[in-house]
């Protein structure tokens, strides 16, 4: 079959309906989040699809580069085939091996090895399919799991920052700054805007202003997120009408990338809007980075609108930041007391 394959760097309908059929599990929201979250790191993960003579999608790879131990292999980093699927109609025809000869190139130019796959036990389609596109079965592993009742340990503690915790939140800033901006590696500007706002001092120096308050996300006694708020900052572009009144800014939504997507950015989130709507706030609002898919995707399923676009200077750079606003709904009013 004549094909054309497609780098994908971009969220697509005909990459979401191959992934509706792939893992029919999964929601449009969770395809969509996972789609913007790959396309968002070129360096790490790469995906294509591949079209027939009619422009048709009839095929679908997704590929990953792995530096933690893949069963297996014998080496780091492993070019990994997250997920393949070729349409019912379009298979035998040659379409999974190109896709896979695709992927396997593609590792290859990033100092691969190997290229790594795998499959359920009970999936003898997939056995048999993949050991026709070269791969030899490696290992077999059979998963376990018991549960275990939660510990008080285990639950998550949100508390409001003291001057102790400087040292720990520059550090965690420091390393989310750097997963968030330096995708392609460090640069002087990045280095500076990290020595000059994620220090200890810098911190503590925010932590000691009055209109700005900082709550921690702690796990297992770790710190691993916060947000920080000023109350009184209205956004650099206007409001729209049924957003207009008090204001307040969310500086910063720092969590773990290891911590992402178990809730914990939107309970912070949450606190801040209760604790910014209890002193007289209306409406909250954000920037957040352009090139930051995962962030966008993610406020947007928080209900946070986009009302315009502002830049943020680093050094000699200005990075394009959408303005994102929430509406905070009254607090309820209080129930009187009976008489």
């Amino acid at each position: 079959m004549p094909l054309n394959l497609h780098l994908l760097n971009e969220l697509h309908a005909d990459w979401l309906a191959l992934r509706r059929a792939l893992w029919p599990d999964g929601s449009d929201d969770e395809h969509l989040a996972e789609m913007a979250a790959l396309v968002a790191e070129p360096q790490r993960y790469a995906q294509w699809l591949a079209r027939d003579e009619a422009g048709r999608a009839v095929g679908l790879v997704e590929a990953a580069l792995r530096h933690d131990y893949v069963l297996g292999t014998e080496r780091s980093p492993v070019a990994f085939l997250e997920g393949l699927y070729v349409l019912p109609a379009a298979r035998r025809q040659g379409v999974a091996r190109r896709l896979v000869d695709e992927a396997a190139r593609w590792g290859a130019e990033r100092g691969c090895r190997e290229l790594a796959s795998d499959a359920l036990l009970a999936n003898t389609d997939s056995h048999r399919m993949h050991a026709a596109l070269g791969f030899a079965e490696t290992e077999r592993v059979v998963a376990f799991v018991r549960p275990l009742a939660p510990s008080p340990a285990d639950t998550l503690l949100l508390r409001p920052a003291q001057a102790d915790d400087a040292p720990l939140l520059a550090v965690l800033g420091s390393q989310v700054f750097i997963d968030t901006y330096a995708t392609a590696g460090l640069r002087p500007d990045l280095a500076d805007e990290v020595l000059g706002e994620h220090t200890p001092a810098a911190v503590a120096a925010r932590l000691a202003q009055p209109a700005q308050q900082v709550l921690l996300a702690q796990w297992q006694g770790h710190v691993v997120g916060y947000v920080e708020w000023r109350l009184g900052v209205m956004p650099p572009v206007p409001l729209p009408a049924a957003l207009r009144g008090p204001a307040a800014e969310v500086v910063r939504l720092y969590l773990l990338r290891s911590f992402q997507r178990r809730g914990i950015g939107r309970r912070l989130l949450q606190a801040a809007a209760d604790a910014t709507r209890a002193r007289g706030a209306a409406t909250l609002w954000l920037t957040a980075w352009e090139g930051n898919a995962r962030a966008r995707s993610f406020y947007a399923r928080c209900g946070w609108q986009d009302i315009g676009v502002t830049s943020h200077r680093i050094g000699p750079a200005a990075y394009p930041n959408r303005v994102l606003a929430l509406a905070l709904a009254a607090a309820p009013a209080a129930t009187p007391p009976a008489h």
